[in-house]
């Protein structure tokens, strides 16, 4: 990773579309990436599939606040993670250029599919191995930086409380959401401080983040390091995939593929003393989340409805 602390950005065109020219102290040659397509927008950052000297790159722009300490912060998670994550089967998108200055990032471009596509099929024997692997590398991505501490599910209760829909949601799904609560309660009198693994995860654990490319699974979007629970990370996605990707095999624990879990659990991310404890609540919590915010968008529907009444019933 080449870093400059001073730059400064131009939008420029050219015959071939769109250019971003990066200059500097310490940047003998303008730094010319082309624009050939944006990936991602929204209020706090832009993302857009670049080519600089004719290779394909992500350059990530910054738009919120103090920029320049979202890009440090960044930093610091690559240093920390390249050692024991930039070669092998389980990988992160290495780091090229970092410009604090500006809050922009360029990074290597993956050419992968995300891992939801990929288990869109029925192949069931890849199925098992991408979840093992995604278990691998959410427990390497922790690394040896993860510590057991008292857990305390009032905190996340309070989290979900805090977050309401602006929109009043059809009573079917008030009802839903009401039981999903009274059930967190009952989780939380069994859960509350017992250990718990806690670390650097990714905080948006989702299909989207997980490419897979050439037998190599790579996480993007790191810069969403946060120090939680390993146990939400993996709740995280195993409840998008229940509601976007479900496995054909339809036994069911506590909502979820009881396969999937399996699988994902043999990685050795969680220890078994989480399997009944704090991995069920985090199932729960994320059931409440993602039907919350189905009904903000306006986009409850039976699938969802069912994957709930299938946790409550577990």
């Amino acid at each position: 990773m080449k870093s400059f602390s001073k730059a400064e950005l131009t939008l420029g065109n050219s015959a071939n579309g769109q250019e971003i020219i990066v200059t500097g102290q310490g940047i003998k040659t303008p730094l010319v990436f082309k624009v050939i397509a944006a990936l991602k927008q929204s209020d706090v950052s832009e993302v857009l599939h670049v080519t600089l000297d004719g290779k394909n790159l992500v350059l990530k722009r910054y738009l919120g606040r103090n920029p320049d300490n979202t890009v440090h912060s960044f930093m610091g998670q690559v240093a920390r993670l390249d050692p024991s994550m930039a070669t092998g089967p389980l990988r992160i998108n290495r780091c090229v250029y970092a410009f604090p200055g500006i809050g922009v990032v360029v990074l290597e471009f993956i050419p992968g599919e995300n891992i939801g596509k990929i288990l869109s099929g029925n192949d069931a024997e890849l199925r098992s191995r991408m979840l093992l692997n995604c278990g691998l590398w959410l427990k390497k991505f922790g690394g040896d930086a993860y510590t057991l501490s008292r857990f305390s599910p009032q905190f996340w209760l309070k989290r979900l409380d805090r977050r309401k829909p602006d929109l009043a949601p059809k009573p079917v799904d008030r009802d839903l959401l009401d039981a999903l609560r009274q059930n967190l309660n009952q989780r939380a009198g069994k859960t509350a401080g017992i250990r718990a693994i806690k670390g650097p995860t990714h905080d948006d654990f989702i299909p989207a983040n997980l490419l897979f490319h050439n037998n190599i699974l790579y996480g993007i979007d790191i810069q969403s390091e946060t120090i939680l629970p390993f146990a939400k990370a993996t709740a995280q996605l195993l409840v998008l995939l229940q509601f976007k990707r479900p496995n054909s095999d339809t036994d069911l624990i506590y909502g979820v593929s009881r396969k999937d879990c399996q699988d994902i659990l043999k990685s050795g991310v969680l220890p078994s003393s989480e399997y009944d404890t704090i991995l069920p609540f985090f199932l729960g919590e994320q059931f409440y989340f993602r039907l919350q915010n189905a009904i903000e968008k306006k986009m409850p529907d039976p699938h969802i409805r069912q994957a709930v009444t299938r946790f409550l019933n577990s």
